[in-house]
């Protein structure tokens, strides 16, 4: 997309080196590390600006008590993609099928969004 096609002109520009116009100097040349900052920044400053909900920094141990629906979500979530070979296959030669998600559901503030 257009972040690509800006990294190449960067990366020409940077490549022809400091000094290839007249009166150039080396703050005049834009990195490959300001175009990624200045991505990050618009990505931010856009997401912001639409109402996108940011996802809170949260762990397990965060969360108190309620092991076994921990431990519930943990085998629907994180077991198939860590252990992709006991799913691959669609439920032959004694995989399990292969899940297609979960379904959070509750009042809001009883913790769905971790």
């Amino acid at each position: 997309g257009a972040a690509a096609a800006a990294t190449t002109m960067v990366a020409a520009a940077a490549a022809a080196g400091p000094g290839t116009r007249e009166g150039a100097t080396r703050k005049d040349v834009v990195t490959s590390a300001d175009l990624a900052a200045a991505v990050k920044w618009s990505e931010k400053r856009t997401a912001s600006s639409i109402g996108t909900p940011s996802v809170p920094t949260v762990t397990w141990d965060d969360i108190g008590g309620l092991e076994d629906v921990k431990a519930a979500i943990r085998d629907i979530i994180e077991l198939p993609l860590k252990r992709k070979d006991l799913f691959s296959g669609g439920g032959g030669g004694g995989r399990a099928a292969q899940r297609s998600g979960a379904l959070l559901y509750g009042p809001p503030g009883t913790g769905k969004t971790l």
